[in-house]
């Protein structure tokens, strides 16, 4: 019975370690670039920022929250916020 549940166990594991997880970062604005849809925290933090996803009126110097997935590296925004 256990032989039986290592290759499940395995597998699972496996799937797990390969999906983006969920997470947040506050960071100071700096920018945001165009080109590349990045936004800009703390002078080297960058954000890819999809074309769906609204961001709110920044100025640099605003503190923000960042919701985002972090896909093979790139981390990918769900959300941003002005901190107050």
């Amino acid at each position: 019975m256990r032989k039986a549940l290592l290759p499940l166990l395995a597998a699972g594991m496996t799937l797990l370690a390969s999906h983006a997880y969920a997470d947040s970062y506050t960071g100071v604005y700096n920018g945001f670039d165009y080109e590349s849809s990045m936004l800009i925290l703390d002078e080297e933090k960058l954000f890819l920022v999809p074309e769906e996803i609204d961001l709110p009126d920044m100025e640099p110097g605003d503190v923000v929250t960042v919701e985002y997935e972090d896909q093979d590296d790139i981390l990918l925004v769900n959300s941003v916020t002005l901190s107050q």
